[in-house]
């Protein structure tokens, strides 16, 4: 039971707590692992905009990605990645990372390679 909040006029004030609440990305009809988070299109093409010069970028199916050195065959926890992309066939077309991020085609690649391979991918 509530207690309730003396004050003069009112009978019956109730106490109203809120808890810290945190947003979770779980799309209806998904079930996240623990360990796992949905990957966002835009999240990756800003990290394949930051790869550029640097290497690739390869993605695995819990979401984590690295920069690997052209060639190279990354594992983790002896899995391979669910797609590697290369920065400057994608992006290096665009003046600024605003644009890249908002280009449908780009956008539709990304997704289209990542659940291709297996993997679940939102636009966000």
């Amino acid at each position: 039971m509530v207690n309730a909040l003396q004050v003069p006029g009112y009978r019956h004030l109730p106490i109203i707590v809120t808890l810290p609440c945190r947003k979770v990305d779980i799309p209806f009809g998904h079930v996240l692992f623990q360990g796992q988070r949905m990957m966002h299109t835009r999240e990756i093409i800003q990290k394949i905009w930051d790869a550029q010069g640097y290497g690739n970028l390869a993605v695995w199916d819990d979401g984590t990605t690295a920069v690997i050195a052209p060639g190279e065959s990354p594992q983790k926890d002896g899995k391979a990645p669910l797609a590697i992309f290369k920065p400057i066939p994608l992006v290096a077309g665009f003046s600024m990372l605003d644009f890249a991020t908002h280009d449908t085609a780009l956008l539709e690649q990304i997704e289209t390679t990542i659940r291709e391979a297996g993997g679940e991918i939102e636009r966000g």
